[in-house]
């Protein structure tokens, strides 16, 4: 089946507002008076521009869309070339990456604090998909994500409702919470192949509701102390309907060749961008005082980022797709 165009260039995007959601692009806007109703709008508006954690869960989507899409038609799952490629190329950037932080990180472990959970919940939907792949062919793939849905919210409820952010829950809590996230996706390729009818027509328009709501989210969460738990599973809903209006777009559209490009090294730059951020506060250096500073910090882990998908990433990819070629 022919690859989807426009995917990459989304996860560089996610994986961009993830590195500013992390790094505080707030800084740079310091010359706003936030002593005046005006300015503490603005400002307040401003702080809610990048939501890191909308862009994990719109990765879970597109993660559960790339994991089934291949394999729609087919009668099952490989099990040994499917595990082989998903953890060859995922645990090899993870394992050096986790290097660097030791042998740099002076005791502190940006890929445990701030990505690692997210990763590690995908690395549970991959290995129990080939379970899902039967499953699905028996039950009811919309009951199954009805009811993991209603779980999620219960789990929250029952575990810790007060939890201002995903990783409150521990490994297997995380998990289960973006469990329905990882369904749509594979809802979603479903739905890619069969379904024919369109929402909105201009996908500017669906383009800015999804970037506004992910504000609407982090704004929750910021001023009025209403979790991501409680706000983010609902906004993967919509996700959903815009990722189905972009995968349409992008079957009549050419993407962007520099965006399609950047996003095949997207997943160096969700992985590097806290280590660089460590390396910085290690050695003493302040990032933000100028919004220059904060422009070269940004520049660093993007160079960085790219140097480590030349160097491990794609590498990586390549030895998985060899050694699954064995089987």
């Amino acid at each position: 089946m022919r690859r989807i165009d426009g995917l990459d260039s989304i996860r560089f995007i996610l994986a961009l507002f993830v590195l500013l959601y992390h790094i505080g692009h707030s800084h740079i806007y310091n010359f706003i008076d936030r002593t005046t109703i005006t300015g503490k709008s603005i400002a307040a508006g401003l702080d809610c521009l990048f939501n890191g954690p909308a862009a994990v869960i719109v990765f879970f989507i597109i993660s559960g869309f790339c994991i089934h899409y291949p394999h729609i038609k087919k009668r099952k799952v490989s099990i040994i070339i499917f595990y082989t490629r998903r953890y060859t190329r995922i645990m090899l950037p993870i394992l050096t990456c986790y290097t660097l932080i030791y042998i740099y990180g002076n005791g502190n472990n940006p890929f445990t604090e701030i990505i690692g959970w997210s990763i590690f919940c995908e690395l549970i939907y991959y290995t129990i998909y080939p379970l899902i792949f039967i499953i699905i062919k028996y039950i009811n793939l919309n009951l199954i994500l009805c009811l993991s849905f209603i779980l999620s919210i219960f789990w929250v409820w029952l575990i810790n409702p007060n939890a201002f952010m995903y990783p409150s829950y521990g490994i297997l809590g995380n998990a289960i919470l973006g469990f329905p996230c990882f369904l749509l996706g594979i809802v979603l390729a479903n739905f890619s192949m069969t379904g024919k009818f369109i929402f909105i027509n201009n996908i500017y328009i669906i383009r800015f509701c999804i970037f506004f709501l992910s504000n609407i989210c982090f704004s929750f969460m910021l001023h009025l102390k209403i979790g991501f738990p409680w706000t983010l599973n609902f906004f993967a809903i919509f996700a959903f309907i815009w990722l189905y209006h972009e995968i349409l777009h992008f079957r009549l559209s050419a993407p962007s060749k520099f965006l399609e490009w950047a996003g095949k090294w997207s997943y160096s730059l969700y992985l590097m961008h806290g280590l660089i951020l460590v390396l910085y506060k290690g050695h003493n250096v302040d990032p933000y005082e100028t919004i220059l500073e904060w422009f070269l910090l940004l520049f660093s882990m993007l160079i960085v980022s790219y140097i480590f998908y030349l160097i491990v990433e794609k590498p990586s990819h390549i030895l998985a797709y060899r050694i699954s070629r064995i089987y």
